[in-house]
């Protein structure tokens, strides 16, 4: 089941991430979703449904998360405010039992170029790899 959070604000901006928990008995982690859009467009729900279905059925929780866009914000406020954000998931009541131990980040397009950018970041925890589509 899929449940709306809202993970950081900008500016009054409320930043929002599609949550969906596996199920499976045993969390090995979490993926957390960057969408495409060439940092100009794009939403956090525009990941085809079997794609979320094959980690959740294989005991990874999934998290989607918007950002902002270009041109309201220059490159390094969306990379501040996802890293940031990225940071204090853990915090939230309704995420805080995920294993935050083992995150995967993953992207597509622009999403894709977030995601190696958050990868090499000093303030956030290491992934345990990167997904990349065609970023």
């Amino acid at each position: 089941m899929k449940q709306t959070i809202t993970y950081s604000t900008l500016e009054n901006l409320p930043l929002q991430g599609s949550f969906y928990e596996t199920e499976e008995p045993t969390k090995k982690g979490v993926i957390l979703y960057i969408h495409g859009g060439g940092l100009i467009y794009g939403t956090r729900d525009d990941l085809p449904e079997k794609y979320i279905q094959k980690f959740l059925a294989t005991g990874y929780s999934f998290l989607a998360l918007d950002y902002p866009l270009v041109p309201e914000v220059r490159i390094d406020t969306i990379f501040n405010t996802l890293e940031e954000g990225i940071l204090s998931l853990p915090t939230y009541p309704d995420l805080a039992h995920e294993n935050w131990e083992n995150v995967y980040y993953f992207g597509r397009s622009a999403g894709a170029f977030m995601t190696m950018l958050l990868g090499a970041s000093e303030k956030l925890p290491q992934p345990q790899g990167i997904i990349a589509l065609y970023g």
